[in-house]
């Protein structure tokens, strides 16, 4: 793969452009974060941390005493971490950049040298397959001389601060996008709130207290889900048959349940497999209410599903859109009142009794109108995401590897 890079590029080993080392042990005892200062940086920090934030959030701080009594070192900014120990952040190549740090001695320091670019380092070993350095199968571990023994190819010092600085345009984008859609989220559970215990500003000024819902216009009704929607359990057909799956049926499970509507399944049903399952229309609102409660989506065509899902086909009384939305609004409420079991389960029988304020049809509208228009702009800007991070994906195969 290094015969065809550019002439400018030179293959090399990760220790002559990094100085590469570990972390120190935890300070034992609370009393050494108690008012801390000092971020200290754990491998939980590096895998919990978002792709395009390229430098990891630390929860704890350690204090004048912990450094001190501990002989802790402070690793500078720019200091590239690798966990070398554990399972899940190391085959997920976690890899990410640290501000001023302590940190953990089950990570691996890679400070870069001042011939090489930090940020192009740090890209470069985000493509590093730890896999192929990995001992121990029973309890996955970097070997810090096997690092160290990492071949790397590296352009013209130019090229590297040109390389970095457009992939970093790329994740600072990404950043941005991923902030837009966290406050449009926000905004949206705040008039979801409003919206649904106070109505459409300005047309209520008579409220009323409705025992699990609270305050609500005097007008609205106070019904159960069961009075407003036909609930279907959904059923699995056998496994054993074959014969059941692979057909051109949607068959829907809470994995499907991804966004406002769902349009398609991972998995689909032969007309044998149709006939031992559940079908309901399009417009029926579907929950997720055994293992992951509360996931809800409208059916944009007919469809079936499996038994983990209780799908509510609407009456004339309530707006599919409306009862969305304070299926959605009920989510946590759903949550606690499942059956606290190994695998969580919220029964047909309890889902049915959950109370809501109805308002008028034309209030739904009103109401389902406003709260759509925010899904739609988050929907559009989850779209621009995605495409950021493919191009991310394309110009880290394509830049770092100088083709």
């Amino acid at each position: 793969m290094y015969d065809s890079l550019p002439s400018d590029w030179k293959v090399t080993r990760l220790r002559d452009v990094a100085k590469i080392g570990a972390g120190d042990p935890a300070p034992q005892g609370k009393h050494y974060f108690e008012e801390g200062t000092y971020p200290f940086v754990r491998t939980q920090d590096v895998g919990r941390a978002k792709r395009s934030r390229n430098f990891c959030d630390t929860k704890d701080k350690v204090n004048d005493m912990a450094v001190r009594e501990n002989r802790l070192r402070l690793w500078p900014e720019g200091t590239i971490l690798i966990p070398k120990s554990g399972a899940s952040t190391l085959l997920n190549n976690r890899v990410r950049l640290s501000k001023p740090a302590y940190v953990s001695s089950h990570l691996a320091t890679v400070v870069p040298h001042d011939k090489v670019s930090g940020l192009f380092l740090y890209y470069k070993l985000c493509q590093l397959d730890a896999r192929r350095l990995l001992r121990n199968p029973g309890y996955p571990s970097l070997s810090l001389s096997d690092l160290k023994s990492v071949r790397v190819s590296v352009p013209s010092p130019d090229n590297q601060i040109s390389i970095a600085r457009t992939l970093n345009r790329v994740d600072q984008s990404i950043e941005r996008t991923e902030d837009v859609i966290a406050q449009t989220g926000q905004l949206r559970d705040a008039l979801l709130h409003k919206l649904l215990t106070r109505g459409i500003p300005g047309h209520h000024t008579e409220w009323k207290e409705i025992s699990g819902i609270g305050t609500v216009p005097t007008i609205w009704q106070d019904v159960l889900i069961g009075d407003i929607a036909e609930i279907i359990t959904g059923t699995t057909p056998s496994r054993a048959n074959s014969e059941y799956y692979g057909g051109p049926f949607p068959w829907v499970k809470p994995s499907d349940l991804k966004g406002y509507y769902v349009r398609k399944s991972d998995e689909s049903l032969t007309s044998k497999g149709a006939f031992f399952a559940k079908y309901v229309p399009k417009d029926s609102v579907l929950v997720s209410c055994i293992g992951t409660i509360g996931k809800i989506a409208i059916a944009k065509r007919p469809l079936f599903f499996n038994q983990q899902i209780n799908a509510c086909k609407p009456n004339d009384r309530v707006l599919p859109s409306f009862l969305y939305w304070s299926l959605f609004y009920k989510a946590a409420y759903m949550q606690s009142i499942a059956s606290q079991t190994a695998v969580p389960i919220l029964n047909k029988r309890e889902f049915s009794k959950i109370r809501i304020g109805l308002p008028t049809l034309t209030e739904q509208t009103q109401i389902s109108k406003v709260l759509s228009s925010i899904i739609d702009y988050i929907e559009k800007m989850e779209i621009c995401l995605t495409g950021a991070k493919r191009l991310r994906d394309s110009l880290l195969q394509e830049l770092l590897t100088g083709h």
